[in-house]
């Protein structure tokens, strides 16, 4: 059986392999800061659909990993990536109206 290289956190000592290692990528004529940040940009080819799409619902990460970007698994985190998902949305909404007036 042959030996395992381990990896996760970046400080750890293979953390170079992680998507969130500081190391700049360049891809489809754009610089990412990480591969992570071209993974992320992946899942919304157009933003302004998939967000808008989501009306006045309240945007939740529901994760018991993070109580900082998520809800904490019960909801007494701080929810700060759907906070920053809503008010992008709430601009976007904001541009589009002024856009169809």
């Amino acid at each position: 059986m042959s030996d395992k290289i381990l990896f996760y956190g970046v400080g750890d000592e293979h953390g170079a392999f992680s998507n969130f290692a500081p190391y700049p990528i360049s891809l489809d004529g754009r610089r990412w800061p990480t591969s992570e940040h071209y993974f992320q940009a992946q899942k919304f080819l157009d933003p302004k659909l998939l967000l808008l799409a989501t009306g006045d619902s309240v945007i939740v990460e529901h994760t018991e990993a993070d109580a900082f970007w998520g809800d904490g698994g019960d909801g007494s985190g701080k929810n700060m990536l759907g906070r920053i998902l809503m008010e992008i949305r709430t601009r976007l909404s904001s541009a589009a109206e002024r856009q169809y007036r």
